[in-house]
């Protein structure tokens, strides 16, 4: 799972020596303190909107460029987070990878997966 690589820690412990264990615990608490967390409304629209403005991908289709019109959080257990666009055929995998890293980067969500979902204009 190299992927989890990125955003899971990683704790060595042993069953022998007990070495490590102390450690597990309280990082629990901490992810579990991690995934609850709420991002208000406007801090993610600002934040989402400003990563869209310097990393828009090059125009496809005709030129058409991405815009971002809105984000909310739907929920946090995992955190799940609904991002809109004017045509969510534009957003590139590149640009969903930047644009979770920019999420972890201001908020954290260390130690848990975080759900984007795209969405167009008029999708419902």
């Amino acid at each position: 799972f190299p992927e989890l690589k990125r955003y899971v820690p990683v704790v060595y412990t042993s069953a022998r020596d007990g070495k490590g264990i102390r450690r597990l615990l309280p990082l629990a608490i901490k992810i579990q303190r991690e995934r609850s967390k709420r991002i208000p409304t406007s801090i993610l629209s600002n934040l989402i909107a400003e990563f869209t403005a310097n990393n828009k991908p090059n125009p496809k289709k005709g030129g058409k460029q991405l815009n971002f019109l809105f984000a909310s959080q739907k929920s946090n257990n995992p955190p799940t987070f609904e991002v809109r666009f004017n045509d969510a055929s534009l957003v590139s995998s590149d640009f969903l990878q930047g644009l979770e890293d920019e999420l972890r980067g201001n908020f954290g969500y260390r130690g848990c997966p975080i759900r984007i979902q795209i969405l167009g204009r008029k999708d419902r």
